[in-house]
Formats: C-alpha cells, sequence, structure tokens
C-alpha cells in the first residue's frame, strides 16, 4: 500500500509539472526552469491555436443555440486555461508560502506524535480512472459519428482542467487530514485531564503546540484560498455550465431523435466534469443513483440499526422520551399515504390498467423513500424532548440562583455546590450534542438524496398537475395521484424543516438562558464553568445537515419553494410555446 501511495504521488506531480501547474522552480535550477518554461510556452501556442479556432467557429455559432452554447464554453475553457498556467506562475510567492507553513505544522504534528500521510490514491485514483474511462467512451463515440467537432484538439485542455481539480483534492485532503490529527490530539489531552484537575507541565507545553499548530493549518488554509482562489472560482463556472450544457444536449436528443450515441457521450461528459466537483466539496463520500435509492435504504437501515443498537450499550440514558406527540406525528404523515392510495384506486377508470401498473411498480421505492424520512424526524423529534428538558432545568437553576441571590452571595461554598448541577447540565449538553452528530452520521447521506429525489418529483408533479387540470376530460385519479404525493411531500418537507428549526432555536435558548445564571465574585470555579458552558454553547450548534451540503430549516423550505415556482414558470413557457408553434 506504501509502494501504491509513493507511485501515486510521484505520478501526480510528474504529470502536474508537465501541465505547468506547479510553479517555475528556483533560478538555482537552469535546466528544470528551462524545461518548465519551455513546456509552458507549448501550452500557450495550444491554447492560442483554440481560440484561433474559437473565433473561426463565430460565423457558425449564430445558428442555433446549441452552437452558441458549444461556442462559448469552448471560448471559455481555452481562457481559464491560459488563467491558471498565469496564476501558477503568479502565485508562486504564496505557493512557497504554503509549502512552509505545511511543513511546519508537520513538524510540530510529528512533535506529538500523531502525524502520518492520509492515504490518497483510494481517492485520487478512481477519480483518474472514472475520467479517463468516460474519455475512452466519448472518444469511440465521436470517431463512430462527429458529435463535437473540437473534442479531438481540446482534450488536452480538458486534461489540464480535470488535472487541476485533482490538485486540488489532493491539497484539501491533506490539509483536512492535518486538522483531524489535531482534532484527536486535542481530545486525548482533554479526556486524560478533569476540569477542575490542574494541568502538568507536560500537558501545557502540549496543549501550547497545539496551539501553534492550530495557527499553522489555519494559515495553511488562508494561502491555499490565495493561491488557488481565482482558479478554483473559474473551474467551478465553467464546470457547472460545460454540466448544464450537456444536459442541455441530452435534452435535445431526446426530443429529437433515437439515436443513443449523442446522448451517451453527453452523459460521460456531464460524469467527467461533475466527478471532480463531486470529489472536491464532499470528499470520502459518494451518492447513489436514484434507481438504487431503495436498495441503498435497505443497506443503510441494517448497518444504523446495528449501530444504534451498539450505541446504546453504551450510551447513558439521560431521560425518558416518551411523548404522544411522536405518534401522533408518525400517523399524521402515514394516514395520508394510506389515503392518497385509497382515493386514487377508487377512483380510477377501467382504461387506466397502463398507469395504475406503472404506479404499483414506482411505490415500492416511493414508500421507501417517505419511510426513511418519517424515521428521521421521528428521531429528531426524540432529542428535542431531551433538549427541553435539559432547557427547563437550566430555567428552574437560573430562577434559584437569582431568588438566593440576596442571601448567598457572601457565601462562595454555595455556588460550589450548584457548579455540580452545572457540570451535569453541561455534561447533557454535550450528549445531546452528540446526539445530532450521529443523526448527522447515520442519516446525512440518504437525507441528500431523498431531498433532491423530492424536489425533482415535487416539480414534475406540480406540472403534470397544472397540466392535467387544463386537459378535458378532467382524469380524476390522475389529479389525485398528482395532488397526494405533491400534500405528503409537503408535508413532509414541512415537518422536518420545523423540526429542525426547532433544535436550532432551543439550542439558542439554552445559550441565551446561561448568560443570566449570577456570577459571584468568590467563586472561580463557578465562574469558569459558567463562561466555559457559554463557550460550549457557541461552537456546539444543534444544526442538522445533509452532510454538509445543506442545513435543515424554514429557510431551506423557503428556497426550495422559490426553485420550484420557478422552475414551473419555466416549464410552463415551454409548454405554451410547444403548443404555439405547433399551431
Amino acid at each position: 500500500m506504501r509502494s501504491l501511495e509513493l507511485i501515486t504521488r510521484r505520478f501526480l506531480a510528474a504529470i502536474l509539472w508537465t501541465m505547468g501547474l506547479v510553479p517555475l522552480p528556483a533560478i538555482s535550477q537552469l535546466r528544470w526552469l528551462f524545461l518548465s518554461l519551455a513546456s509552458r510556452c507549448c501550452w500557450i501556442v495550444y491554447l492560442v491555436y483554440l481560440l484561433k479556432v474559437g473565433f473561426s467557429f463565430s460565423s457558425v455559432a449564430i445558428e442555433s443555440v446549441g452552437n452558441v452554447v458549444g461556442t462559448m464554453l469552448f471560448m471559455g475553457n481555452s481562457v481559464l486555461g491560459l488563467l491558471i498556467l498565469l496564476e501558477s506562475v503568479l502565485k508562486e510567492k504564496t505557493h512557497s508560502q504554503l509549502e512552509n507553513l505545511r511543513f511546519q505544522s508537520q513538524l510540530q504534528l510529528q512533535r506529538l506524535g500523531i502525524f502520518g500521510r492520509r492515504r490518497q490514491a483510494g481517492y485520487l485514483l478512481p477519480l483518474i480512472g472514472v475520467q479517463l474511462t468516460c474519455d475512452l467512451v466519448r472518444v469511440f463515440i465521436n470517431s463512430r459519428e462527429t458529435i463535437s467537432p473540437v473534442f479531438t484538439i481540446s482534450l488536452p485542455l480538458m486534461w489540464l482542467l480535470r488535472f487541476r481539480y485533482v490538485q486540488l483534492v489532493q491539497h484539501v485532503m491533506d490539509l483536512n487530514q492535518r486538522s483531524l490529527q489535531l482534532r484527536r490530539s486535542l481530545l486525548s489531552l482533554a479526556s486524560g485531564n478533569d476540569l477542575w484537575q490542574p494541568y502538568g507541565l507536560h500537558e501545557c507545553r502540549q496543549l501550547q503546540t497545539l496551539r501553534t499548530t492550530y495557527e499553522r493549518i489555519f494559515e495553511c488554509y488562508e494561502n491555499f484560498s490565495d493561491c488557488y482562489g481565482w482558479g478554483i472560482l473559474g473551474l467551478h463556472l465553467l464546470s457547472s455550465f460545460q454540466f448544464v450544457t450537456s444536459a442541455y444536449y441530452m435534452l435535445m436528443w431526446l426530443y429529437d431523435g433515437q439515436n443513443l450515441q449523442p446522448l451517451i457521450f453527453n452523459g460521460a461528459t456531464g460524469i467527467d466534469f461533475g466527478t471532480p466537483i463531486a470529489t472536491l466539496f464532499w470528499l470520502g463520500d459518494s451518492g447513489a443513483e436514484n434507481t438504487l435509492s431503495h436498495a441503498f435504504f435497505v443497506v443503510v437501515n441494517f448497518h444504523l440499526g446495528f449501530r444504534v443498537e451498539q450505541d446504546q450499550m453504551e450510551e447513558v440514558v439521560i431521560c425518558e422520551t416518551s411523548d404522544p406527540w411522536l405518534a401522533f406525528t408518525v400517523l399524521a404523515m402515514i394516514l395520508p399515504i394510506l389515503g392518497v392510495e385509497y382515493l386514487v384506486y377508487s377512483n380510477a377508470s377501467e382504461n387506466a390498467y397502463r398507469i395504475l401498473i406503472y404506479h404499483l411498480k414506482t411505490s415500492p421505492s416511493h414508500v421507501a423513500l417517505q419511510m426513511q424520512f418519517i424515521s428521521f424526524i421521528l428521531e429528531v423529534m426524540k432529542v428535542n424532548i431531551r433538549v427541553r428538558q435539559a432547557k427547563q432545568q437550566l430555567q428552574l437553576l437560573a430562577r434559584e440562583l437569582s431568588s438566593r441571590w440576596p442571601q448567598c452571595k457572601q457565601r462562595p461554598e454555595y455556588f460550589d455546590q450548584q457548579s455540580y448541577r452545572i457540570k451535569d447540565l453541561k455534561r447533557r449538553y454535550n450528549e445531546i450534542y452528540n446526539l445530532f452528530d450521529r443523526i448527522n452520521d447515520f442519516f446525512g447521506a440518504s437525507l441528500l438524496i431523498i431531498i433532491i429525489v423530492f424536489f425533482a418529483l415535487f416539480v414534475c408533479n406540480s406540472y403534470w398537475l397544472f397540466v392535467d387540470v387544463r386537459t378535458n376530460p378532467l382524469r380524476i385519479y390522475v389529479i389525485l395521484l398528482n395532488l397526494g404525493f405533491i400534500f405528503n411531500v409537503a408535508l413532509q418537507m414541512s415537518t422536518a424543516c420545523w423540526h429542525c428549526q426547532q433544535s436550532d432555536n432551543l439550542g439558542r435558548q439554552i445559550g441565551c438562558l446561561i448568560s443570566k445564571l449570577v456570577k459571584p465574585q468568590g467563586s472561580k470555579r463557578y465562574n469558569d464553568l459558567v463562561s466555559e458552558f457559554s463557550l460550549q454553547t457557541l461552537h456546539q450548534r444543534f444544526v442538522v445537515t445533509a452532510k454538509d451540503f445543506f442545513s435543515l430549516n424554514l429557510r431551506l423550505l423557503s428556497s426550495m419553494f422559490a426553485a420550484v415556482v420557478t422552475y414551473l414558470v419555466i416549464l410552463i413557457q415551454f409548454m405554451f410555446a410547444e403548443r404555439s408553434s405547433r399551431g
């Protein structure tokens, strides 16, 4: 494994140097400096040639929207290639500072005995392999039928841009590994010392080393953003535009013809540019295909059940979480699902056999998505009960201390006794935060997939509902089918976002309540504990995320509603334009 890692790093270093994606060597290394300048000159001549070819297509580009989009994308990629080469030269000083900071953080972590390189071959080699496979597919298709006239000449440019992504992924993985090792060392140091137990000389030196290491890592991230910031912005914009363009071409080929080769070509292009973006923004995680969502959730639930059983054996029970609202919420979301099925089948006509068969085939997957989502809502509600109980206990403590403050303000020993109650609340707050962390870990990937699927199906069903309402005669069962799915999805999304918003609000309220605790002058132990508890609530927020892509709250609900309205307007405009062209 170490040999594979070494080969991967040296291979990437050679490729990045050949493509001019690293700074120029020092003047003392004249031979390597000359070779690097020659390599960059070759790339510049090649990119200028691409720009010349792009200008030659200007007269053909006005013939159709597809030609305009393709020409703009080709010219944009060529200009971006020049800018990336220019950035690697102009940011030489920043890059050297970044390397120095990385070396300093590595030395400091080695002093703590925890530094070790993360295995990157398992992530980088599959990423490069997917891109190479997609390019082979596109080369094979384009050789049989010319899909893109500039595909062959622009292939080196595409690899230049994508290896820039690989370089960014490599840097981010290395910096994240340092942060993870720093966190583990800090947790190890904290676990061996009680809150009021004094640190020894060795622990103080270790803590000071950790603090300076944190500064070095923070400076590494700042220099990384400064060194590659403009290139990341350009890559993200053009790669997103490339992805949208490929999707547009796929829709046009599906609409106009039955030839699958252009469809596969553009699909491979979308994967080719989508995987680097997904890898850079979501390291170490993978998505799932929409068609495999049912099987994916079965595996997740099996793994989740196994993990939960283990966690329940080790977890200290905080309090009872039985609440009639839990059962009421579950019934309120399950009964509409069953009611929609009953209304659809009871109002179906005799000639709706094909639609009903299709509905029967897709129902298990839809029900699996909704059941998984309901189970997630149930877990959030259970944890929210514990948060409310911790808030009530903190309120009682604040009232008790405020009421006894005139009598006990000259008795520091009384507040020293109350510090044990605050310490217990602080421990409970940390356990609740760990529960939210587990929810994000267990449900994060499934939440991301469910919300993407729900959003797409919500838009589609809303559009079909609009079309069915305008169609004569009215098909009641189809209207009920689309309307029922829209109602169920809206109900479940609103419930999930509401309860996740409540989690965040309750955490903020607990932080505000801590400021109401009185602080006597004679009890340093009590005051330090209150200050630490307040700092804990500031950094440990009760937030539910879908693998950190977005947080579930009411703002997400409002943004999704606005996006649904926007896409519906676009689809309706296309529908009217198509009808007017036919008429």
